[in-house]
């Protein structure tokens, strides 16, 4: 009979380790492998159940060490997470492998809490300066972070890899105190050294997702209309008319002459929306409509729009600065570039909405126009 348990253990806690396998042992368990996240122990009834767990250095991987301990009838099963995982050979006599507990203790100060203690305070140090550099240069991380599930889990994974440091610093300073207390090598709370080690694979889980797994996802299995430089067909349109956007044709003009078109769903745990762009001989539209989770929410992505349009050039229109205006039909609204682009939220709902047509554009925010624009959004427009 075979138990499959949680190791999740690093050696700046191999007494931990030490503690939980004999609490194994008791209960008739023998290690039979472990690795950095499962261990597997065998039911053994008919003995009596020794292990023993010690901080691995490289010289201990060579043959006479591992004779040595042979000779003192230790096995070493598993060398996981900078420890060393030994049972006791069966119908041997066993004599600890330690025996110099001062010596024990300062190789342990030495080699994990003074020299991992370092370490850790520098990449704290460099993942608090480096991530918010790293920001900086994309101007719309904002709105990546609200519009992108890949962004939002690398944003979570970064915030639990940073705690995950920070919890192993302070850690590694208790257990240097203690040390400096009792001068032998100390021994924490099982559950607690776990959820440690937890939080370290559960924040690389979670970036490979964010940065691997569903831009993949989205790439292959995103709803989208692409057509480039080739007129539209009947199947590519009826998408587009099955999305809550304006076309130039449902703002009063024609598609005959259509030439690039393009349509892509946005989906995250925040917000879920369209990007539309169209162009037809000299006239082109633009138009990105969103549904938040949340008022709250509608409000950042609003912020984020404006920051994004206002900073960079994009998809054929320029850098745009909003002015607040009020306009029927939403709770906050933005004109630029003479009114023929706007910004606007309605409760948990944003759009952003412009066009060219000709060498004179027409303000998209009156009349019939404004009328077949709030339409197109399936928004209504209040009394």
């Amino acid at each position: 009979m075979k138990k499959y348990t949680l190791c999740l253990l690093e050696a700046v806690d191999y007494k931990t380790a030490q503690r939980w396998l004999d609490d194994m042992a008791r209960k008739g368990w023998e290690l039979e492998r472990c690795n950095r996240i499962f261990a597997a122990f065998r039911r053994v009834e008919d003995r009596p159940v020794r292990h023993f767990a010690d901080l691995a250095a490289g010289w201990e991987d060579r043959e006479d060490y591992l004779q040595l301990c042979a000779d003192a009838g230790w096995e070493r099963v598993s060398k996981v997470n900078g420890m060393d995982l030994f049972r006791a050979l069966p119908g041997r006599e066993v004599t600890p492998i330690q025996s110099d507990k001062g010596m024990e203790g300062r190789r342990y100060f030495r080699k994990k809490l003074a020299v991992e203690g370092v370490l850790l305070i520098v990449l704290f140090l460099v993942l608090a300066f480096l991530v918010p550099w790293l920001v900086s240069l994309r101007t719309d991380w904002r709105m990546q972070l609200l519009t992108s599930t890949g962004a939002q889990l690398t944003g979570l994974a970064v915030v639990l890899f940073a705690l995950h440091l920070l919890w192993t610093l302070v850690h590694s300073l208790g257990l240097a105190v203690r040390y400096g207390r009792d001068r032998e090598v100390p021994r924490s709370a099982l559950p607690l050294c776990r959820a440690r080690v937890a939080l370290y694979w559960v924040s690389w889980l979670l970036y490979l997702l964010g940065q691997v797994l569903f831009p993949l996802f989205g790439l292959l299995f995103t709803q989208g209309v692409s057509v480039g430089m080739d007129t539209p067909t009947d199947a590519q349109w009826s998408v587009v008319e099955e999305a809550p956007v304006p076309t130039l044709e449902r703002l009063g003009g024609e598609n005959g002459d259509t030439f690039v078109l393009s349509l892509h769903k946005t989906q995250s745990f925040l917000v879920e929306g369209w990007d539309y762009a169209q162009c037809a001989g000299a006239d082109a539209l633009w138009c990105e409509r969103y549904t938040c989770v949340s008022a709250d929410a509608a409000r950042q992505l609003v912020r984020a729009v404006q920051d994004a349009k206002a900073e960079r050039g994009q998809n054929g229109y320029g850098v745009l600065t909003f002015s607040p205006q009020e306009l029927p039909g939403a709770d906050e609204s933005w004109t630029a570039r003479e009114e023929t682009f706007v910004l606007l939220r309605r409760g948990t709902e944003v759009a952003f909405a412009g066009w060219r047509t000709g060498e004179e554009t027409p303000p998209i925010t009156r009349g019939e126009t404004w009328e077949r624009l709030l339409e197109a959004l399936e928004w209504e427009e209040t009394p």
